[in-house]
């Protein structure tokens, strides 16, 4: 499905205090659960293992909610479970035995409400790089933080890259819903911006530029048929056009990109392209995957439901499942 379809849909509401965004920002990764009275069977069986936060709203795959910061009291945290007598001492051991997080020195805590998905509501704490996910009371959920920011070493080396990582996983409609608000024009032409990070720095590619990478992409034939309504991406440069792009940690020596369109179109000049991953390996575009699914932390492209699309290979191609 074609990204563009998702390019209407509104924004969040969001409200509340404002979230820390050194604190609870970035991408998660489950690692561990557990029911608070040992009954595993009422766990809840979800296929969210991947946690997003940015700019005050929460992502699990495409479960969309968001995020308000409360002072934490333990009395209005807890009151589930301080209704079957259980102490703090008892819940804080608990969370330190089972799932890693200490709550000593906790000051403030996140509620969420999804808004799009069955996903009950819950309560978030977060512990340095634990992160503790709890709903229903007792079913509790701990997290990693993934750091993703790959040392230069890393990175596919025939291309030098001086932009900023984003991070994986990438829910296109979750990019446009949180980002593109905050992307702004000069004379119809997008701008890069860094004030969607952590999670997303898009860039912008420009005709001016000697940039290796940015000189492939913008010249790079998106789309070959000239009686295509999306025709004006068969070389971006040469149509007038100035690609947005995000690039995304390497596959070994692959770099994954997203490209978009985020030119103004004046009086429905032309069609808007779709968007573009690209996997890009020895310094040349070696597959294309025209589709707004989303990318996880293997590299795995999911539709809105969870289910697997597409895989991106170390050979710089796109297997379809």
């Amino acid at each position: 499905m074609r990204f563009f379809k998702f390019f209407g849909l509104m924004l969040f509401a969001l409200f509340g205090l404002p979230v820390h965004a050194d604190e609870v920002s970035g991408t998660w990764r489950r690692d561990k659960s557990a029911e608070y009275f040992g009954s595993n069977e009422d766990i809840i069986k979800n296929k969210y293992d991947d946690l997003k936060i940015v700019n005050e709203s929460m992502m699990l795959g495409a479960c969309k909610g968001t995020l308000e910061q409360k002072e934490y009291r333990f009395d209005i945290a807890f009151q589930g479970l301080i209704k079957e007598r259980q102490s703090s001492q008892m819940v804080y051991s608990f969370m330190r035995r089972r799932l890693g997080i200490d709550m000593s020195q906790l000051k403030t805590y996140y509620t969420f409400r999804d808004s799009d998905c069955t996903l009950p509501s819950g309560s978030i704490f977060v512990s340095g790089d634990r992160l503790a996910l709890i709903q229903a009371s007792s079913i509790f959920y701990a997290y990693t933080r993934v750091k993703q920011d790959a040392k230069p070493g890393e990175r596919a080396n025939t291309i030098s890259l001086s932009q900023k990582l984003s991070r994986l996983p990438l829910d296109t409609t979750a990019f446009f819903e949180t980002c593109a608000e905050r992307i702004k024009w000069i004379k119809g032409v997008p701008q890069a911006t860094d004030k969607c990070g952590p999670a997303y720095f898009p860039y912008i590619a420009t005709k001016t530029d000697t940039d290796p990478l940015v000189r492939l992409i913008g010249t790079h034939r998106f789309v070959k048929d000239p009686s295509s309504p999306y025709a004006y991406y068969d070389n971006p440069f040469a149509n007038g056009l100035h690609p947005l792009f995000m690039i995304f940690t390497p596959l070994k020596d692959v770099l994954l990109v997203r490209v978009d369109d985020f030119d103004k179109i004046v009086n429905e000049e032309r069609e808007r392209f779709g968007g573009s991953y690209l996997a890009i390996k020895n310094g040349k575009i070696t597959d294309q995957l025209d589709d707004g699914c989303t990318m996880n932390l293997e590299y795995t492209c999911l539709d809105m439901r969870g289910n697997k699309q597409y895989q991106l290979l170390e050979s710089g191609k796109f297997k379809k499942f």
